[in-house]
C-alpha cells in the first residue's frame, strides 16, 4: 500500500501535475487522519469496555465485602441479645434476697461475655478503589455516592457499638474489690483454683453479701442492660444500612 502511494507521487511529481498533486497530497493526509481517529476510537471503545468489566467486578467485590459484614453482623447481634438476657436475669436475682449467688454470678459473666468480638468491617474493595484512583470507574453517581455515605455511616456506628461493648469488660475487669464482686465464684466456675494449693471455701467467707454490695452490683446489671440494649438499637440501625447497600449492589453484579 505504500509503495502505491509512492509510485503516484512520484508519477504525478514527474509529469509535473503540481495541482493534482496538492489534491493528492491533501487527500493523503485526510486518509491517514481518518485512520487516526479511527484508531483511537476503536481504542477509546476497548478501553470503556475493559473499563466496564472492571467496574461490574468492583460491585461484586463490594457485595462479598458486604455479605461478609452481614455476617459479623448477625453474630453480634446474637451475642449482643444473650448478653441482654443474662444481665436482666442477673438484675431480677439480685431484687430476691434469698437468690443463690453464683447463679447471679453465673448470669454476670453471661453479661459481659464476648464483648472482644467486635465488629471489624470489610473494607478492602472500597480501599483499593480510592487508593488506585479507579473511583472513576464507578459511573452511575448514585452508587458512588451511596458508597461513601455507607462506608462513613457505618463506621461511625461501629466504633460506637465496639465502644460500648468494650465497656462493659473495662466496668467489670476494674472492680478492686475483686472478693465482693464475685470473683471467687466466676473463677470456681472455670476450674481456676488449685485446690491443692487454695481453700475456696475459706474465701468464699469472705464474702458478705450486704446492702452495699447488692447495690453495686444492681448497678453493674443495670450498666450492662444499658450498653447492650444500645448496641442492639445501633446494630439494628447498621443492618438497615448494610441491607440497604446490599440490594443495591445486587442490581449491579451481574455474574455470568
Amino acid at each position: 500500500m505504500i509503495k502505491f502511494f509512492r509510485h503516484i507521487r512520484k508519477d504525478l511529481m514527474e509529469k509535473n501535475k503540481t495541482g493534482k498533486y496538492l489534491k493528492y497530497a491533501i487527500g493523503e493526509i485526510a486518509l491517514v487522519v481518518i485512520g487516526i481517529l479511527i484508531a483511537l476510537q476503536i481504542n477509546n471503545w476497548n478501553q470503556q469496555r475493559l473499563d466496564r468489566i472492571l467496574e461490574e467486578d468492583y460491585y461484586c467485590q463490594f457485595l462479598e465485602d458486604i455479605n461478609q459484614d452481614l455476617i459479623q453482623l448477625h453474630e453480634q447481634v446474637k451475642n449482643t441479645q444473650e448478653r441482654l438476657h443474662h444481665a436482666n436475669k442477673m438484675l431480677g436475682l439480685l431484687q430476691s434476697e434469698n437468690s443463690d449467688y453464683a447463679k447471679i454470678l453465673e448470669h454476670t459473666k453471661g453479661a459481659v461475655s464476648k464483648t472482644d468480638a467486635i465488629i471489624t468491617p470489610n473494607i478492602n474493595a472500597f480501599e483499593d478503589l480510592k487508593s488506585s484512583g479507579n473511583l472513576r470507574l464507578i459511573t452511575d453517581k448514585k452508587i458512588k455516592n451511596q458508597l461513601t455515605k455507607y462506608y462513613a455511616n457505618t463506621q461511625g456506628l461501629l466504633n460506637i457499638i465496639n465502644s460500648n461493648a468494650i465497656s462493659i469488660t473495662t466496668r467489670f475487669k476494674d472492680k478492686t474489690d475483686k472478693i465482693n464482686n464475685g470473683w471467687i465464684y466466676l473463677i470456681e466456675s472455670q476450674n481456676g483454683f488449685d485446690s491443692t494449693l487454695v481453700s475456696v471455701e475459706k474465701l468464699k467467707k469472705l464474702f458478705v453479701r450486704n446492702k452495699e454490695v447488692t447495690r453495686n452490683h444492681m448497678n453493674d446489671a443495670l450498666a450492662y442492660i444499658g450498653s447492650n440494649s444500645r448496641n442492639l438499637e445501633h446494630l439494628k440501625s447498621l443492618e438497615s444500612e448494610v441491607l440497604s447497600m446490599k440490594a443495591l449492589l445486587e442490581t449491579k453484579c451481574i455474574k455470568p
